[in-house]
């Protein structure tokens, strides 16, 4: 199976290299969380190499199988090439 958006991006669904339709999901939910991230921090990006979201998500064992809860760790890497520490006084 693929969908196809309005303008032609064709995503895989469901097969031995594709994610479920849950999967695709939970993936998208923790994307969409992430741009908030990033257009929250859009003024300091400038030393932000890296950032990603690892989530997982546990689902009800009976139908219908919906998610009952879902945990997202966020990491943001970054790097200074200057690093002031404060002195005491």
């Amino acid at each position: 199976m693929e969908g196809e958006t309005e303008s032609g991006k064709v995503t895989p669904i469901y097969s031995d290299t594709a994610p479920s339709p849950m999967e695709m999901a939970l993936q998208a939910h923790a994307a969409c969380s992430l741009v908030d991230l990033r257009v929250g921090l859009k003024d300091r990006m400038e030393n932000v190499r890296a950032m990603w979201v690892d989530v997982e998500g546990v689902r009800a064992d009976e139908p219908p199988r919906v998610f009952t809860s879902v945990n997202m760790h966020y990491v943001v890497a970054v790097s200074y090439t200057h690093l002031t520490l404060p002195t005491k006084a």
